[in-house]
């Protein structure tokens, strides 16, 4: 067997032994018991012995699973949102695909991103087919116990807001921008757009600013308005009180995924790691699919606005079975 497909298949063989799980063939993928789509992909191409390319697919979404067949090393992602996350920096075919580059070092093998000046071991993934069997989501929340629904911020001037006292309260100071309340109510409008329930905090309850269930998981968001001068600072403050917030919620027994939101695309790359290490989720308007687990991610409007790296790393051979 050296086809593309036989190889896919025996691997999937190997997760239904591992698992005690028959997984059901859907299209050019397979499907798992939790309803998850598994795509398998492998590399035909490799560099020197040392670096692998993965052509991923315009199909992929953050809900599906993933494995990648790296020579010999099944590589195994629960959830595709770990590769999305630094999918604008990555290289990019023609289409539009873009093309994660593994390199085996002498610490094992990771997953390499120049762009965003970054490595991350993998070797942890290798074969670990157990990740599968990871939950994807809460249960069932009722959100009026959380918060209210949402209703548009006031756009209008800072002066208008009476609830601000003026000292060195960061938070109320950012709440009341103009900024922010547009940020808010735009991504409010983008996720009511896809059906979401949008809440906001109650008086008495958890300080978020968004809160929403999405294809069966809760998600909490602080939003955040940046400028170049204050860019630190303002992460700093967000990513803490989303921690706070996410945190808070798991106490009462509602597990949330954390979604940090500037008001721009932050200009030191060290943020998306660090939210990555963290498990959060880090957006800005014009890149909000990435919220969407059900969008073709790729190729939407507002993923050029993100670096364009496209030609730093020579194109894969593009796996089609």
């Amino acid at each position: 067997m050296s086809s593309a497909l036989d190889r896919k298949r025996l691997l999937v063989e190997r997760v239904e032994e591992v698992l005690g799980w028959k997984i059901a063939r859907d299209g050019l993928d397979w499907r798992l018991p939790d309803g998850r789509r598994l795509i398998v992909l492998y590399s035909r191409s490799q560099h020197d012995g040392r670096d692998f390319f993965v052509g991923l697919p315009n199909r992929l979404v953050a809900a599906d699973a993933v494995i990648l067949l790296l020579g010999s090393a099944p590589v195994v992602f629960e959830s595709a949102r770990w590769l999305l996350a630094y999918a604008p920096y990555m290289s990019h075919s023609n289409d539009g695909r873009p093309n994660p580059r593994f390199r085996l070092t002498s610490e094992g093998l990771v997953l390499s991103v120049a762009a965003a000046g970054t490595q991350m071991s993998v070797d942890d993934r290798v074969g670990d087919y157990l990740r599968l069997r990871r939950a994807t989501g809460p249960s069932v929340v009722k959100l009026s116990a959380l918060g209210e629904r949402f209703s548009p911020e006031d756009e209008g001037t800072f002066a208008r807001r009476r609830d601000v006292v003026p000292a060195a309260d960061l938070d109320a100071l950012d709440r009341a921008s103009q900024s922010h309340a547009r940020t808010v109510n735009g991504l409010a409008t983008y996720l009511e757009s896809l059906g979401a329930a949008v809440f906001k905090s109650a008086p008495g309850k958890v300080r978020f600013d968004l809160l929403w269930t999405l294809s069966g998981s809760l998600y909490v968001a602080e939003v955040k308005s940046v400028t170049e001068l204050n860019e630190e600072q303002q992460l700093r403050l967000g990513l803490g009180q989303l921690l706070r917030y996410r945190h808070s919620l798991a106490e009462s027994g509602n597990v949330a995924r954390g979604v940090l939101v500037a008001e721009r695309q932050p200009r030191d790359a060290g943020w998306l790691r660090l939210c990555h290490s963290l498990e959060v989720t880090l957006t800005w308007p014009g890149v909000y699919a990435v919220l969407d687990r059900r969008a073709q991610y790729f190729g939407r409007t507002g993923v050029n606005t993100l670096p364009d790296v496209r030609g730093s790393l020579p194109a894969p051979t593009e796996d089609r079975g």
